[in-house]
């Protein structure tokens, strides 16, 4: 697990890495928790990406998570 601290945030992640490559596709789950210092909310989701990778180069990136929690902790 890492902190990571911004302007308005703390976080508290982690993440695992899925180490095989699938026809140049690697995926890493994660999950992170933020406070919001401006409204004193928090919210915590998990999350996974997607890399598409060509010539050791990352050619394509997706995240899917839960944005709806985290515009509630914004609000």
């Amino acid at each position: 697990m890492s902190e990571a601290k911004s302007g308005s945030n703390t976080a508290l992640m982690r993440t695992t890495t899925v180490p095989a490559m699938l026809r140049n596709t690697v995926v890493v789950f994660g999950s992170e928790r933020f406070l919001v210092k401006a409204t004193g909310k928090e919210w915590a989701v998990d999350w996974m990406q997607v890399h598409e990778v060509r010539d050791g180069r990352i050619v394509r990136f997706r995240e899917y998570t839960d944005t709806a929690a985290i515009a509630e902790a914004y609000a």
